[in-house]
């Protein structure tokens, strides 16, 4: 599962399996969730209303590349990253 980011010790992680999965990004870390990136919603765990928000406002403020790493995935190529430290 490629790393693209971390947010407030946790890892957003960008994986592909099957050809008509919504896009999405895997949050893992202490809380574990599947967020969309269209909408930010939380498609399969849980998460913390703050670390939401902080991962809704990382893919509004990355959204092409978010796009972007996700299409690299499902091509089997690396998803890049976004700055450390958000």
């Amino acid at each position: 599962m490629p790393r693209w980011a971390e947010i407030a010790g946790h890892t957003l992680w960008f994986y592909y399996q099957e050809e008509h999965q919504r896009p999405h990004v895997a949050v893992r870390g202490e809380h574990r969730a599947t967020v969309a990136l269209d909408t930010g919603e939380v498609l399969a765990g849980r998460l913390p209303p703050k670390l939401h928000r902080q991962v809704r406002e990382v893919l509004a403020e990355y959204s092409d590349e978010a796009y972007a790493a996700w299409e690299a995935v499902r091509r089997a190529e690396p998803p890049g990253s976004i700055p450390r430290g958000r």
